[in-house]
């Protein structure tokens, strides 16, 4: 039977995720070293040759009644500050495991087996990053970790055509709804172990290893479309098509059928990504009988030309197809792509299916210069544009004309504020990226742009399109880990300034004199998280977000997902501006909360509060009172 299609509600207060009300004292503890454990249970070879004298070892079990082991699941031992140290193993028997001969340093977890949803070691919700970090002193022997295994859950159905036949190779995968910023996008679960299947003979398919939640199901078919002949071609071919008597040879040919691919079908059978259902699965849930169907529909040609302001074809231009609508996951079957604009400007996209589309064309109005004798050429500034909406409905498109237009620019200069670093004579090492406010949300009309700044620290940025976008400039250098590095302070043009609020960007309104700042006195916040006892509390998450409203959305440079304390219950904020924060401890958290503002209005009412001065390094340790 399925369930209600419903969306889980979000508690208020208490909430639906665990926030932990934290007090902080102002004073620094010292730092109480790990306690040495000697190594328990059975070891197994490690895949690595030894490059310290560490161990990290424990047991995997289900958290089926009785706890029994998990055998044979494979366990991953990866270290960002030394991935040549990772290692991988596998349980034994009694769902024990050791990996022995490790250096020094900080280690995360995470274990894999078909069936169950990947577990990251210390994660409350176990099948989301990030898990604890396991900091390992050289010599040291952890070997009482424990994971615990949730089974997955099970969707299972048949795929059929429009006559009730079985589709064979069709693809079925499972999509997890969720809203950013206002909008929602559909993507891949996460930690699940089979979400993409082809459909057998009998047009069954079978997804397993499902965490809890939230799915939509897609199916496609991906294929060459194909013709579908008319009841009046068969007649024409049959000699019937004209008058009577007439044969096939004296009468006309009727119109050709129109050519049809199969769309692809979202559960319960709908060709629309809105309308479909959502199935609400269970830890170790078998859904059965998940059936539904796939259809023809009508394909189109969108053709047109596209040609300069004065009326002349242009050639060598970039031309794209985007669906206009919500973000699909990249392993579903799209009819998103590109064509060729040919020589006297004309282009076309075959085999379009219905639906609602944006057409984006990007040119250079001139060839790039010829590259010096042992240099490579240059790729050509694409500073023309032109868009149109296109609604395609099954009939032909073939009158569009896009008219180019220059793009706009912004331009001006990088400045640096160096106190501790060495400022680089070459500025062209800085990073200028021009991007959509929302990163994670679809966008159909500009794209990610990239360019470096010239020696002096001038930049301009050609070709843009009328759009909104967030500015950002970057410097390699320090190491922003531990809080060292190049931060951007600020951009200011003509009175106004910007952090990562978005820039409105007109028609034939470029910007100019455009100053950023970047500097190497970046705040941090660290510290320890302990629980009442005063003990370490490496499980809980430790979040830092600013005080002003407006920052509270995904892609904000003041707004920074939750981290994890070190075993010892360290942690470190790097690299923030300067500005009030609000400082919590969390439990757990949904992916999307961190940038949440419902959740966040929720966790400031129970966070300390506390103001960074620029370049400040505020230790502050917090205390967990419940």
């Amino acid at each position: 039977m399925i369930p209600e299609n419903r969306r889980r509600a979000r508690a208020t207060a208490p909430f639906g995720v665990a926030l932990l009300l934290a007090l902080a004292a102002a004073s620094v503890l010292s730092t109480t070293p790990a306690a040495r454990q000697r190594p328990t249970g059975t070891a197994r070879d490690v895949s690595a040759p030894p490059t310290g004298t560490g161990t990290i070892g424990g047991r995997v079990v289900s958290d089926e009644p009785g706890h029994p082991p998990v055998r044979r699941a494979v366990v991953q031992l990866s270290s960002s500050a030394a991935p040549a140290a990772g290692r991988t193993t596998v349980t034994d028997d009694d769902g024990r495991f050791a990996v022995t001969g490790l250096p020094a340093g900080r280690f995360t977890m995470l274990v894999v087996k078909p069936g169950w949803p990947t577990t990251y070691y210390g994660a409350t919700t176990p099948w989301r990053a990030p898990g604890a970090p396991i900091a390992l002193d050289e010599g040291q022997q952890v070997t009482d970790l424990a994971v615990t295994l949730t089974r997955g859950g099970v969707i299972a159905g048949r795929l059929t055509d429009a006559d009730g036949q079985p589709v064979t190779g069709a693809r079925v995968t499972a999509l997890t709804p969720r809203t950013v910023n206002g909008q929602v996008i559909y993507s891949q679960a996460i930690g699940a172990t089979m979400l993409l299947q082809q459909t057998d003979d009998e047009g069954a398919y079978r997804l397993y290893g499902l965490p809890p939640g939230e799915y939509i199901l897609q199916a496609s078919v991906p294929q060459t479309p194909a013709r579908r002949i008319s009841p009046d071609e068969v007649a024409w071919a049959l000699g019937r098509g004209g008058a009577p008597g007439a044969t096939s040879q004296a009468a006309p040919p009727p119109p050709p059928g129109p050519t049809v691919v199969y769309a692809p079908a979202y559960y319960p059978g709908t060709t629309t990504v809105a309308a479909a259902a959502r199935l609400r699965l269970d830890a170790g849930q078998a859904l059965q009988g998940i059936d539904f169907a796939l259809q023809f529909v009508p394909t189109s040609r969108v053709s047109g030309t596209v040609t300069r302001s004065d009326g002349v074809p242009v050639r060598g231009a970039q031309i794209t197809l985007t669906e206009d609508g919500p973000q699909v996951g990249a392993l579903v079957f799209s009819t998103t792509g590109r064509s060729v604009v040919q020589p006297d400007g004309s282009f076309q996209f075959p085999s379009v299916l219905p639906g609602r589309y944006i057409v984006n064309v990007r040119a250079a109005s001139q060839a790039p210069a010829p590259p010096a004798r042992g240099t490579r050429p240059q790729a050509p500034t694409l500073d023309l544009w032109a868009s149109a909406d296109v609604s395609v409905n099954g009939a032909d498109i073939t009158d569009l004309t896009l008219t180019l237009q220059p793009g706009m620019t912004i331009s001006g200069r990088v400045v640096l504020e160096a106190t501790t670093l060495e400022a680089p004579a070459d500025l062209s090492r800085v990073r200028l990226q021009l991007r959509p406010p929302d990163m994670m949300a679809i966008t159909n009309r500009i794209s990610l742009q990239t360019a470096p700044a010239n020696a002096d620290g001038t930049f301009t940025l050609s070709g843009v399109v009328p759009d909104q976008y967030v500015l950002f400039a970057s410097l390699p250098g320090g190491n922003p880990s531990e809080g060292t590095g190049w931060m951007l302070k600020s951009i200011r043009q003509g009175g106004r300034t910007w952090m990562d609020e978005p820039i409105e960007m007109r028609g034939g309104q470029d910007l100019t004199g455009v100053e950023i700042t970047l500097t190497d006195r970046a705040a941090q916040i660290s510290g320890r998280l302990l629980d009442a006892a005063d003990r370490p509390a490496p499980e809980f998450f430790v979040f830092a977000f600013p005080v002003d409203r407006s920052a509270w959305r995904l892609g904000s440079m003041r707004l920074r997902q939750p981290v994890r304390p070190d075993t010892n219950g360290g942690f470190r904020v790097s690299m923030l501006p300067p500005g009030e924060y609000y400082v919590a401890a969390l439990a757990s958290f949904e992916e999307t909360d961190w940038f949440d503002p419902t959740f966040l209005e929720q966790v400031a009412a129970a966070s300390i509060r506390l103001t960074l001065a620029e370049g400040e390094q505020k230790v502050q340790d917090i205390r967990i009172a419940r």
